[in-house]
């Protein structure tokens, strides 16, 4: 029981945070990037069929030049009765300037085992010290924490857990209708395939709204909790 729920730890984590693909963008058509205000937080709560399973919370913070903060917050937790079996905790702060990623930090905790990333655009190239990659990758790509759309139509994503890229495709679905805080909104849905399929969706200024895939058998959603 207890390799099935790490398992599927992993991969609500590819929801979370995937390790990060190069995307095969050919054919879709680009949503802009969403901005961020002053002290917007992106709040989620992950469910496992429907019950609660974690949470994975974004806040935003600008500063005077124009640049701003992204610091991520993601807690997941299985428990068998009143034991918890597995735990996963992670945090990241991302620091963009004039659409540049200029550095990252994040540091991740799987059931008692840690790894880490930085990155720093040097100006040609973002410098990668992480668990799983040490080196240079191309200055466009995008960290996988799902709230730039950009993620979708660069030439790859960034693992903000430890470094490393993977080969992904994505894929655009069609427009969606979505309700939430009692308002409907049109969305355009999105698969990210690697290892495992997640759907992500988009509203046309860029907000990301939603994250859902199917692990073993079970629905794993990201419900947003209030609009932002």
């Amino acid at each position: 029981m207890n390799r099935i729920i790490a398992s599927l730890l992993m991969l609500v984590l590819l929801c979370a945070v995937p390790l990060g693909a190069h995307a095969d963008t050919e054919g879709l058509n680009e949503i802009p990037v969403w901005q961020p205000t002053e002290d917007t937080e992106i709040r989620y709560n992950v469910l496992r069929k429907g019950k609660p399973f974690g949470t994975h919370v974004s806040n935003f913070s600008i500063a005077n030049d124009g640049s701003f903060n992204v610091e991520h917050s993601i807690e997941l937790k299985a428990k068998i009765g009143p034991v918890t079996v597995y735990k996963y905790s992670h945090q990241a702060t991302e620091t963009w300037k004039d659409n540049q990623l200029i550095s990252l930090r994040g540091e991740t905790r799987k059931n008692g085992d840690d790894i880490s990333v930085t990155a720093t655009f040097d100006g040609q190239d973002l410098a990668i010290d992480g668990t799983n990659y040490t080196g240079t990758v191309d200055a466009d790509i995008v960290p996988a924490t799902h709230w730039n759309v950009r993620q979708m139509f660069e030439g790859g994503i960034l693992s903000s857990e430890g470094g490393q890229t993977i080969e992904a495709v994505v894929e655009e679905l069609g427009r969606e209708t979505l309700v939430i805080d009692g308002e409907s909104i049109e969305t355009t849905k999105f698969s990210l395939a690697s290892d495992l399929t997640v759907f992500l969706w988009y509203d046309d200024s860029g907000r990301w709204l939603k994250c859902a895939f199917n692990a073993r058998g079970q629905n794993i959603e990201y419900e947003l909790e209030s609009l932002y």
